[in-house]
């Protein structure tokens, strides 16, 4: 197993590549991004020193409430100092011990990215580091080097110059990387900015203290002293940024500001207003950076958007105007250097993908089709690309699952699709007015099949390749899950409730559901509901998850469950087969 470790200023993302080819993200409480902060529990621990225990990640952050002078948000901003090798250590740590959990084993191989103007003494930090958390075999790659990667997995890729545009929350950094096949990839020049999505946080922070007034509540949530005013202003600066993600998808939204008890409504054009200053201020630093570059550039091949600030329309838009380029736009950006930094063409390791290709049809009069010809599809521009007509044949486990909601009950099948962006995708098969299909029983799909033809991989797959082993863990029963969010916490089932949460959501991208984001997206109470029940997995009695989810609107969160399972219902079709 190899393991790509992107550790950003503010979120560490990592992604592991399995013995036969396959990638995923490794998974810290339900997500693949974990905060960069470390805090130093004063509890005194002699495994690690007089220091203390160091927390990392979300446990960090909870516990800085209490001890705000123990935590540190951004150890790689001050990279260098005598402190802060250890918390890098521990980051790095808590991120093998997860991705041994996720592949069974601990890594064989690991690849640590990191910023191309770091020099050697910042990299030998990282490497000591790396060799502290117990990883071995490391090789250090530049982050730009590591997006371009990823970048180049797209098919026909011809010699070119390609632009880095890494907008995160901490840092802004720009790069040319050029690309000579089939793989040398070389930094020609980079630049940066000390400014990124948290900058924007607080202009709209600004923009609320403006509208709302109250300055002795201001005072408490901008200088908090108690544990009850730092976890406001935590609450604060944590609604602000679901708010501006939220507007990367929606028009409007609304803020409650804590202690000053205030509702405020947000627009994207409010947002972009405030956001344009600072993009502006990135553009001019692309325009030095390639004005500096100390050798000819070639026209640019592509624009590659990476960090989750780069999910505002504004960002895509302006780099295009700005550039007369298009922009590469990747749905999920925080992700694009770990994924790419496991990447062939940077680690030397095969990679073997093993594509469907359904049986010909066999008997009189058949033809072979002519060979498929491979061009270079059209550049990606600021909206993504409609969905496929049907799965792409990159289908690796298939698992034949059971779902029973109010209405329907039946089996289909979930497949694994790996396709050729790092990210694993869920697909299921449909009809051809792309419902899902839900059959009876296992004979009814394969006479179904049989029917049909091969024109699904999903029905298609040889009965040999598909997981049924009969566990719980396949078994979805979407009906029972309002009984359990209306019951108390202590006879929930977390991994229960978690496992139907994932199903949905992959049912809501898959079949390209309107209307879900609300209901499923970040901060949406099923969202919320989801995290806690992670965090307490195993315990949910706990004083703690309870005290949580009794904050939560448990009648809303029946309700828009409820929704989500009638919107899935009705994307869902079962085929009468003799």
């Amino acid at each position: 197993m190899e393991l790509g470790i992107d550790l950003g200023t503010s979120t560490t993302v990592a992604y592991i590549r399995r013995d036969d080819g396959t990638t995923e993200p490794v998974l810290f409480d339900g997500t693949p991004l974990m905060p960069s902060a470390v805090y130093a529990d004063p509890a005194a621990d002699s495994a690690v020193g007089p220091a203390g225990r160091l927390l990392t990640g979300r446990d960090a952050i909870h516990s800085a409430r209490a001890h705000p002078e123990r935590f540190e948000p951004s150890p790689k901003r001050h990279i260098g100092g005598a402190a802060i090798e250890p918390m890098i250590g521990a980051l790095l740590q808590r991120v093998a011990a997860e991705a041994a959990r996720t592949a069974g084993a601990p890594a064989a191989a690991v690849t640590l990215t990191h910023p191309a103007a770091w020099g050697p003494d910042r990299r030998a930090v990282l490497q000591r580091a790396a060799a502290a958390a117990g990883l071995h075999n490391v090789r250090l790659v530049p982050e730009p080097v590591a997006a371009a990667a990823f970048h180049l997995r797209r098919p026909a890729t011809g010699p070119s110059d390609l632009l880095v545009y890494d907008l995160g929350a901490g840092t802004f950094d720009v790069a040319i990387v050029r690309y000579a096949p089939p793989g040398h990839l070389s930094v020609l020049c980079c630049g940066g900015l000390d400014l990124g999505g948290l900058d924007l946080d607080a202009s709209i922070v600004a923009l609320l203290r403006a509208r709302c007034g109250s300055p002795e509540q201001w005072s408490r949530l901008d200088s908090p002293v108690t544990v009850a005013d730092r976890a406001a202003q935590r609450q604060l600066w944590d609604d602000v940024r679901t708010a501006k993600e939220m507007l990367s998808r929606t028009a409007t939204t609304t803020l409650f500001v804590p202690l000053v008890e205030r509702e405020q409504a947000l627009t994207r054009a409010e947002l972009e207003q405030l956001a344009q200053p600072l993009v502006q201020r990135t553009l001019h630093a692309v325009s030095m950076t390639i004005q500096a570059c100390p050798v000819p550039l070639q026209p640019l091949g592509g624009v590659i958007l990476v960090g989750g600030a780069t999910r505002m329309p504004l960002v895509g838009s302006m780099l295009r105007g700005a550039l007369n380029t298009p922009v590469t736009v990747i749905d999920q950006p925080e992700l694009v250097v770990a994924a790419g930094s496991i990447d062939p063409v940077l680690t030397g390791a095969p990679a073997p993908v093993r594509p469907f290709a359904p049986a010909p049809p066999a008997g009189p009069g058949y033809a072979p089709p002519p060979p498929m010809t491979v061009t270079a599809p059209p550049p990606v521009v600021l909206m993504p690309p409609p969905p496929p007509a049907g799965p792409p044949a990159m289908i690796t486990i298939v698992e034949l699952i059971t779902v029973s909601t109010p209405r329907l009950t039946g089996v289909t099948l979930r497949g694994q699709l790996h396709a050729g962006f790092g990210v694993v995708e869920h697909v299921f098969p449909t009809d051809d007015e792309g419902r899902l299909l839900l059959f009876a029983d296992p004979n009814a799909m394969a006479r179904h099949a049989a029917a049909v033809g091969p024109r699904d991989p999903l029905l298609g797959v040889p009965p040999a390749r598909v997981r049924n082993d009969g566990s719980d863990d396949l078994c979805f029963d979407l009906d029972l899950l309002p009984e359990h969010l209306g019951a108390e916490p202590e006879t929930w089932l977390p991994g229960y409730v978690c496992r139907c949460r994932d199903l949905a959501a992959q049912l809501a991208v898959f079949l390209d559901l309107d209307g879900t984001d609300d209901l499923i997206g970040p901060g949406s109470t099923i969202d919320r509901a989801d995290d806690i029940l992670r965090r307490h997995r195993g315990e949910p009695s706990a004083r703690s998850a309870r005290r949580k989810l009794a904050r939560l609107d448990r009648s809303q969160l029946i309700e828009d469950w409820v929704d989500l399972i009638e919107l899935i219902e009705a994307a869902t079709v079962q085929p009468t087969v003799r």
